[in-house]
């Protein structure tokens, strides 16, 4: 009867290790976000969720850079510094697309603080992906605090 136990113990074990794997294959498979707005809100959901594969299917290779580096960083963290999860909470968005770019606008609520941020995207194969830039440097801080004004009230 213990052998048995242990039988269907291993077994149960096995097929839920399956389903996981099949369930992260499905994941991988199904079908991305394609607009600028839905994009940079699941790639934002992935980032916020630790979930950095399935934040690089909406990434350039610049921000799939980032992520690499955000993920080591994160392993680097003792576990009770990682725990817990934030997620952005967008409040408004509005995104102005120009050929195969793209730019969101949004504020984001932070505890009381609402802050204005922008996401930069690219066309890349018909598909839209978040980019990070390279370098953002300080001189630009404040067009961008204006460029974010301006899209927010293009409604």
């Amino acid at each position: 009867m213990k052998n048995l136990f242990i039988l269907v113990l291993i077994a149960f074990c096995w097929s839920c290790g399956s389903d996981t794997a099949q369930d992260a294959a499905a994941k991988l498979t199904q079908p991305l976000p394609n607009t600028p707005e839905t994009v940079t809100r699941k790639w934002q959901e992935y980032v916020d969720t630790d979930k950095f594969e399935e934040a690089a299917r909406l990434s350039t290779p610049n921000a799939k850079e980032w992520l690499l580096m955000i993920e080591k960083f994160l392993e680097g963290l003792p576990a009770e510094e990682t725990g817990e999860v934030f997620l952005t909470n967008f409040t408004e968005m509005n995104c102005v697309e120009e050929g195969n770019a793209a730019k969101c606008g949004c504020l984001i609520k932070e505890e009381d603080e609402i802050i204005a941020d922008t996401f930069i995207l690219h066309k890349i194969d018909g598909q839209w992906m978040v980019d990070v830039p390279e370098e953002v440097t300080e001189e630009s801080e404040g067009s961008i605090d204006e460029f974010i004004d301006s899209l927010l009230q293009v409604q």
